[in-house]
């Protein structure tokens, strides 16, 4: 049982890391890494597959209290869609990860 736990969590870092980040982003790469470990399983299955091959950011809006909401397009194995990432800083410094399918 464990091993196949650890399996699956190699398999998600591998695939993280290997996603190609493109365009402009905000986020630090810490960010855009958290943002992608949330957004993996979803992607795989809108996808079709089990890898993304790259992942294009635009800034859409930023608010006067830090919040940015960006649109990041997600490609891989020939299919692509995109969703609006909204970041938003918290009061101890942290940011929150709002994520929602770009219709």
């Amino acid at each position: 049982m464990k091993k196949i736990i650890l399996g699956i969590v190699v398999v998600t870092i591998t695939a993280c890391s290997a996603t190609k980040m493109m365009g402009t982003s905000m986020a630090n790469d810490l960010l855009q890494k958290d943002t992608m470990k949330i957004l993996l399983p979803y992607a795989q299955a809108k996808l079709g597959c089990s890898a993304i091959g790259s992942v294009y950011a635009s800034p859409m809006t930023v608010s006067s209290k830090g919040m940015v909401t960006e649109r990041w397009k997600i490609a891989g194995c020939d299919n692509e869609f995109a969703v609006q990432v909204t970041f938003t800083p918290d009061a101890t410094g942290g940011v929150g990860i709002n994520i929602k399918v770009d219709e």
